[in-house]
């Protein structure tokens, strides 16, 4: 069973705080257009999370998982931290 995500719109990064082209909005729409990628921006939106502990909270399977956060990663959404062994991701406030 899939875990209910819920979000109101002021606490989502705000995408049209910075002048973007409309190629760059359609770009960023389209990223956050995918389910799971708002599944984990929504579980992101709490705290870092590595990808064990977003693919508990999620539900996404950690292959999945890997390449949505590469797509959110390569969007500069996310940003990522290695400590040791475990990646942390969190959302890339200086670029929102």
């Amino acid at each position: 069973m899939e875990k209910e995500f819920q979000m109101t719109l002021p606490e989502f990064p705000d995408i049209c705080a910075k002048t973007l082209t409309d190629n760059q909005a359609v770009s960023i729409l389209r990223v956050l257009g995918h389910s799971q990628r708002l599944k984990i921006l929504c579980a992101l939106m709490e705290a870092p999370c590595t990808v064990q502990e977003l693919g508990n909270l999620t539900g996404i399977k950690q292959p999945t998982l890997s390449q949505q956060l590469r797509v959110l990663r390569d969007h500069h959404i996310l940003e990522s931290r290695r400590s040791a062994r475990n990646v942390f991701y969190r959302i890339n406030k200086n670029n929102c």
